[in-house]
């Protein structure tokens, strides 16, 4: 299965003067024993700090430098991570698609000309965890990520790939058509109005420009769509379409934490232009997943009463937001 969510680690400007490094130290992924070209990793302020290319490398990784802006990109199947050495910023994207931005406890160090960067905190953001034997000055790295659960994740959006190219719909026009009850109707309406009404608000305030984003006009945003989003409850959710109001929440309210993320991060680094168009396309495939999961419900309802929902609600049935439920 072709691997497209990759990982990126950056890190920025260099410090002028070499650290002190207080002693060297082992790296062991598992059982393996790291090598190192020419620096080997060093205790600092009793932190472990790595020449990147060789552990990641090692690690399954590739590793990429880019001179024009100064980033490290460190891709594997799963995971996003971007460091700022500029303000110690740490921008990663986990395998569910929420992006995280903090500030790195520990700085970037240069040693011997060669630029080290905290092990653990890098690690944590990728799901490894890291033992410290300092009897043998040794840091053992231990791979957490769940791969079955990860693979699955792929396949669900390898699946929507696929209903995507093929425009498959849940509505089969061999059968007679089913009905809506009044409550799912009444339900339904309501909820594509909602999203009606927010489709347009956003097309009249020009949300969505990325390069426009702040944490201040993410914050309007966000209380902008709480409001649209507490419409749902306006009509009680029946038991064919059970969870779907809270499903849908859901999924805004972490878009909602992951755009705040990603402007806190382009806030902190505007010299760096690739951070907001590098996760576009994660978040996007994210919000996607989880949106497929949240409406999983009419989905059932649909394909069980063979209901073409897009006939049923016409213009209101506002593909431009969501698209097809199939």
């Amino acid at each position: 299965m072709k691997r497209f969510i990759c990982s990126v680690l950056a890190a920025t400007m260099l410090f002028s003067s070499s650290v002190f490094a207080d002693t060297t130290a082992n790296v062991y992924l598992g059982d393996r024993l790291v090598s190192y070209t020419d620096q080997a990793p060093v205790i600092i302020n009793d932190r472990t700090y790595v020449p990147i290319r060789d552990v990641f490398e090692t690690a399954g990784f590739k590793v990429d430098w880019k001179a024009e802006n100064k980033t490290v990109t460190i891709s594997n199947d799963y995971h996003n991570i971007m460091l700022f050495t500029e303000t110690n910023g740490l921008f990663s994207m986990d395998t569910e698609f929420n992006v995280n931005y903090d500030t790195l406890e520990n700085p970037v160090q240069i040693v011997n000309g060669r630029t080290l960067l905290p092990l653990r905190e890098i690690l944590e953001s990728a799901d490894y965890s890291l033992e410290w034997d300092a009897e043998t000055k040794s840091a053992k790295v231990t791979d957490n990520n769940d791969y079955a659960e990860l693979d699955a994740q792929l396949e669900k959006l390898r699946q929507m790939e696929s209903l995507l190219n093929k425009k498959e719909e849940v509505f089969d026009k061999t059968k007679p058509a089913g009905e809506l009850s009044e409550e799912e109707y009444a339900f339904l309406d309501n909820m594509y109005t909602v999203f009606d009404d927010m489709s347009n608000a956003a097309k009249a305030a020009s949300l969505g420009d990325m390069s426009e984003l702040s944490p201040e006009n993410v914050k309007m945003v966000s209380k902008l769509i709480d409001g649209y989003m507490a419409k749902l409850s306006d009509v009680e959710c029946p038991e064919s379409l059970k969870g779907l109001d809270t499903g849908l929440q859901k999924v805004m309210h972490n878009m909602v934490l992951n755009v705040a993320e990603i402007a806190e991060a382009t806030s902190a680094n505007p010299d760096n232009s690739d951070l907001a168009f590098m996760t576009v396309f994660g978040l996007m495939a994210g919000l996607a997943v989880q949106y497929e999961d949240a409406v999983q419900p009419l989905t059932d309802l649909c394909k069980e009463k063979n209901i073409d929902i897009k006939a049923v609600f016409g213009e209101k049935y506002n593909t431009d937001l969501f698209g097809s439920v199939s």
